[in-house]
């Protein structure tokens, strides 16, 4: 079944993804994440919330050389 997860990203990443400059989010995996979840995400600055926010979906799910329980999420917006 599909999800949606509302994450919080430093807005300079989340600008690069709006800008079509990043495709991919690298993400602890606390949320059992699957090809074709989407992602809600939510600008974070210095610890403060903005309204400014992106939808992605996941379109591609690698964990090749990551950390323990990470993965690497390839992405597009919706």
């Amino acid at each position: 079944m599909k999800q949606i997860h509302e994450l919080k990203i430093m807005h300079d990443r989340l600008m690069d993804i709006k800008n079509d400059l990043k495709t991919f989010e690298i993400r602890y995996n606390d949320r059992d994440y699957k090809v074709g979840d989407t992602l809600v995400l939510k600008s974070l600055e210095h610890y403060q919330e903005y309204e400014t926010f992106v939808v992605v979906e996941i379109v591609y799910i690698d964990d090749f050389e990551q950390k323990e329980n990470y993965l690497v999420l390839g992405i597009k917006k919706v």
